[in-house]
């Protein structure tokens, strides 16, 4: 009986598929790793790549819509995972500050 595990799993991933289980919703990341950034260059590092990543999007937005137009199809599929990757951008800023605050206010003497 040494499928019975391997059957168990290929029918466990099939129901999650057709259940609609919504993997996108998860984070891309961990509260583990922006804990870990110690350094402020790791922490530059982390925040300069989560301002790539945004102005990415931005850049491709601007070439989707300047190659398809207002209406086309693809800009509208590109929207929709804009603002999917737009929320985790968000969700890293988020967490980033709750951990790490903001860099000018550890610098700053009032």
């Amino acid at each position: 009986m040494k499928l019975t595990r391997p059957i168990f799993f290929a029918l466990y991933a099939i129901m999650m598929v057709a259940c609609g289980y919504n993997t996108e919703n998860k984070p891309s990341y961990s509260s583990t790793h922006i804990k870990s950034l110690k350094t402020t260059s790791e922490q530059s590092a982390f925040v300069q790549d989560l301002f790539e990543s945004s102005e990415k999007l931005q850049n491709e937005t601007a070439l989707l819509n300047s190659k398809y137009g207002d209406d086309s199809t693809i800009l509208k599929d590109h929207f929709d995972k804009k603002k999917k990757l737009d929320k985790i951008i968000l969700d890293k800023i988020d967490s980033y500050l709750k951990i790490h605050d903001h860099p000018y206010k550890k610098t700053l003497v009032i």
